[in-house]
């Protein structure tokens, strides 16, 4: 994903463990860089409703989901890239940037102004998953061995890796 669109997307979700739904939720008003945190303070629902998609922002999964994440690493510079991005793809569109008025100005959106949604990110995810899985079947095949098994990446798996990492660098549970 390195040279991909999403790659600042998938590197902050890295580094803050937030849930997609609140990833896809975040505006632009929720970033703190004075104290440089990230204020979670809803969450987007994408679903179906008489077979049309309904995106909306709604409050966060739990009471305690409300929360202040502090910037880790490198997500200042990741945020400010992004923000140079999204606002090329905006101007380039004009008219055409497809974010909804009720949405606010999301943090984190296609190249057409869409949120970055949960489906979004398991479509990009499959993209990834199959180019892995051919480059290892042709190096294996190079190499005269049975390809590796790449497993499925869910989303919810750059959650439980920021937990991990936080724990492998002695955080408290409490605070994780």
């Amino acid at each position: 994903v390195k040279h991909g669109y999403y790659n600042e997307a998938y590197q902050f979700l890295m580094l803050t463990g937030l849930r997609i739904g609140e990833f896809s939720g975040l505006q632009w008003q929720d970033i703190d860089f004075e104290n440089k945190i990230i204020k979670v303070q809803r969450a987007m629902s994408t679903a179906y409703h008489d077979g049309r998609k309904v995106e909306e922002l709604v409050t966060p999964k739990t009471s305690n989901a409300y929360r202040e994440i502090p910037f880790f690493g490198e997500t200042e510079q990741l945020l400010k890239s992004w923000r140079e991005k999204q606002l090329a793809f905006k101007a380039k569109l004009g008219d055409r940037w497809r974010c909804k008025p009720e949405h606010g100005d999301l943090i984190w959106t296609t190249t057409m102004g869409s949120p970055i949604t949960r489906y979004v990110i398991v479509h990009d995810i499959k993209r990834v998953e199959t180019n892995m899985i051919l480059k290892e079947a042709a190096r294996a095949a190079r190499e005269g061995r049975l390809p590796r098994t790449i497993n499925h990446i869910h989303p919810h798996a750059f959650r439980h890796t920021f937990c991990t990492r936080c724990f492998e660098k002695g955080m408290d549970a409490v605070v994780i």
